[in-house]
Parts: C-alpha cells; sequence; structure tokens
C-alpha cells in the first residue's frame, strides 16, 4: 500500500479513536490502529500483527528513547515453536506516523482495562479481533479515502470496490 495512502489511513483512525465515546468503541479504533502501524513499520502480514504481547512489550518498553521494542509472541514464518520476538522500530516514520506514541497509547488503554497481558489486538474484555473485522474497518476507511482523495490511489484503482493490497 503506498505511503500517502497509510498515513491518510493512520491519520482517520486517530480521528476515530479521538472521536470514541464508548469503552468498547475506543478498544477497537485503537487495535486496528496499532495493527495497521505495526503492519506497516515490520513489514509483517496475515496473522503475524495479531501477535503483538502486552506483556513482552510491557516488559522491554524502556530498552531504548532511539527506538521502540515490539514482543511477537507465537511462530513466525513457518517457525515450530512459540518464541518470543523482539522487533525494533524506529519512534516516528519519515512520512510521520508516531509508531511509539501510537502504541504506547494502545498498552494504556488496554492497561485501564486491567489488560497487562494477552494480545492487545481485541476487545475490552481481551477477545481477540477477527481478522475480517480488521479487513472491514480498514476496507471501509480506505473506500472513504477514495471518495475524498482518489488522486492518492494508482490509476489503475477507479473505484472504492477495487481496494485490495495483497
Amino acid at each position: 500500500m503506498p505511503t500517502d495512502i497509510v498515513v491518510e489511513l493512520v491519520k482517520r483512525l486517530e480521528s476515530k479513536l479521538e472521536q470514541s465515546a464508548e469503552a468498547e468503541e475506543l478498544h477497537i479504533w485503537s487495535s486496528v490502529l496499532t495493527y495497521v502501524t505495526i503492519s506497516y513499520v515490520t513489514s509483517l502480514r496475515g496473522p503475524d500483527e495479531f501477535l503483538l504481547d502486552l506483556e513482552g512489550s510491557n516488559r522491554h518498553w524502556y530498552r531504548s528513547d532511539e527506538y521502540v521494542t515490539i514482543a511477537l509472541l507465537g511462530r513466525l514464518k513457518g517457525e515450530h515453536h512459540n518464541l518470543q520476538h523482539l522487533i525494533p522500530c524506529i519512534n516516528v516514520t519519515a512520512s510521520g506516523i508516531r509508531v511509539r506514541t501510537i502504541i504506547q497509547n494502545h498498552m494504556r488503554i488496554k492497561e485501564l482495562s486491567s489488560l497487562e497481558r494477552g494480545l492487545p489486538i481485541s476487545t475490552r474484555e481481551g477477545k481477540l479481533l477477527t481478522t475480517i473485522l480488521v479487513d472491514d474497518v480498514v476496507h471501509e476507511l480506505l473506500s472513504d479515502i477514495f471518495l475524498t482523495n482518489s488522486s492518492l490511489f494508482p490509476a489503475s484503482v477507479d473505484s472504492s470496490e477495487k481496494i485490495i493490497w495483497e
């Protein structure tokens, strides 16, 4: 997905998060924003972003002020054992995405619901969000972006129905 579209998607997710009136909405918008951010900065695909580990991220959070450490727990890229993976990421991307702030805010939201362990791409109760829900939210926002600023999209995309990246 082109960087300009990711930046606009992050801005819209942050706006939705700020407008959230209910706790459940807050958790969903924050989870999707964190998912999109991690996907973008780590180049992980598919279900790997759902492996973000709250306990590991909290434990390794202050390793450095120069970068943020993202902890993933599980099997990545065909591994045979569940392992903790520590992935260093820049605090702010060149395009202005505030990675550290987004992840830190998400961890605080989860902490306020007494969720300090487990998988944080989840509801307020800690139930893992489905890929279908995340895909639907992202697709809806991408469709809105297309309708308001289609120039961000490649010329081959001529309607919001064709907004699908692999």
